[in-house]
């Protein structure tokens, strides 16, 4: 007999991706479905569209005329010196008033800007939420194939060690093995079915969050694809990394509006405690029988107006101090929320350069773990191995992939972390590859 090393396929595996896969649609499709279903980020564009509704009323409440108009009618006693008999009679009034703001020292201007802002902080907010939902879409994607690939691995191991075992138990019963050789051989299959068990439940908790993130389209998610993210999209250095997120970080343009927002609430509450506004209007008003005057009356103005109010308890003062006291807290804010990203960021890159070590020595403990099952093999047929020491290497090699396809998943993760903290995530900003579904492992003849 030889040991010869080839690449099979898991029956197993492979038909359950086939049988997922024939229904399902691509990755990339489901994911652009996903940008536009998920309640988090409809929502979160509703929130802009208010936005947006409210900034245009603003404007147009500050800069475009109000018209006016008024209906009057009822009776009217009217007494003075020169009427004679007065009585109750039936008067009516009608007016037309239209009144355009010329100037308020600065109000209008900055409610408007205050608007335009948290129309940005909106979208921001918008923007932060598609991330967040991809992100999840993803790292849930990921961990299915990563949970699939470590169940794969942990069957066909017990399975080795299972077949194994019935070796040795059939050369005991033929008087040509050693007790002590099944003893070892059921110690090392309860250790593949301990993991076997562990795989199946992480797998069966990687579906429900799934289901948990991609609702209906969940039945949709194909795992013969993978998400990876592109090179050229992701950062070159820690240094590089940190200012890419304090430029695009979704948090902290979100923090930022919002201080510039409230920037524009105190200058628009200082002018509206402090100063008059002045406007014009022009109005048109018939009166009938009213106020002693029998007959029709038409009265025709142009007027310009002043308008100043002081409140006396100095309430203006505590207004503007209230909104203050809110810009020093949204800044203190931000502040905060930037160590917290830049933190993020530092351990994002940190996890992505230690997955990536562990995959490259992962890889070549894989390579050493194939040779010396391969060197095992054959000495095993010089006779200088016995059944175990090859079904140790051979449990060392399935191990070894395992471990390796694990660490593939998280440092796709890492990367896909990294770009939601950079505030470059998105579906341009990844690339979809194959999943593999081989698995190396000794054929003995």
């Amino acid at each position: 007999m030889s040991a010869r090393f080839v690449i099979k396929t898991i029956a197993a595996a492979s038909l359950l991706v086939l049988a997922q896969s024939s229904q399902a649609q691509r990755l990339s499709a489901v994911l652009q479905d996903l940008m536009q279903s998920s309640p988090r980020v409809h929502a979160a564009a509703s929130d802009q569209a208010a936005a947006e509704e409210r900034a245009k009323e603003t404007f147009r409440r500050s800069w475009t005329p109000q018209l006016d108009v008024s209906l009057e009618g009822g009776s009217q006693k009217y007494d003075s010196p020169n009427t004679v008999n007065p009585e109750y009679k039936d008067v009516t009034r009608t007016s037309l008033r239209a009144t355009q703001l010329i100037y308020d020292f600065g109000r209008a201007s900055a409610m408007t800007n205050e608007a335009d802002a948290v129309v940005k902080q909106s979208g921001a907010s918008y923007a932060a939420a598609s991330e967040g939902v991809l992100l999840d879409a993803l790292t849930a994607h990921w961990t299915v194939v990563r949970a699939n690939k470590v169940l794969a691995y942990a069957r066909q191991s017990e399975a080795s060690v299972l077949k194994q075992t019935k070796l040795e138990s059939s050369m005991v019963e033929l008087g040509k093995g050693y007790e002590s050789n099944v003893l070892q051989a059921k110690v090392q299959l309860a250790t593949a079915e301990a993991r076997r068990i562990r795989a199946e439940g992480a797998l069966s908790i990687a579906e429900a969050r799934v289901k948990a993130v991609y609702g209906e389209r969940a039945k949709d998610v194909a795992f013969d694809e993978v998400a990876q993210p592109k090179a050229a999209a992701l950062p070159a250095s820690l240094d590089e990394a940190r200012q890419m997120a304090l430029d695009h970080n979704k948090q902290l343009q979100i923090g930022a509006y919002r201080s510039a927002a409230l920037q524009e609430r105190v200058d628009s509450t200082r002018a509206k405690e402090y100063l008059p506004r002045v406007q014009v209007y022009g109005e048109a008003a018939r009166r009938k029988d009213m106020d002693g005057v029998t007959g029709s009356v038409d009265d025709r103005k142009i007027m310009f107006q002043l308008q100043y109010g002081f409140n006396l308890g100095m309430a203006g003062s505590s207004s503007v101090d209230a909104v203050r006291k809110d810009l020093i807290a949204s800044r203190d804010r931000e502040n905060d929320t930037r160590e917290l990203v830049l933190e993020q960021v530092t351990i994002a890159w940190r996890n992505l350069l230690v997955a990536r070590s562990n995959r490259d020595i992962l890889q070549n403990q894989v390579n050493i773990a194939a040779k010396f099952l391969e060197m095992a093999s054959a000495e095993r047929q010089l006779g200088r191995r016995s059944l175990l020491d090859v079904l140790s290497a051979e449990m060392s090699l399935i191990n070894a992939q395992s471990d390796l396809a694990a660490t593939e998943a998280d440092h796709a993760i890492a990367g896909l972390t990294l770009l939601q903290a950079v505030g470059r995530l998105s579906v341009d900003a990844v690339e979809f590859q194959p999943a593999s579904t081989t698995v190396a492992v000794a054929d003995k003849n």
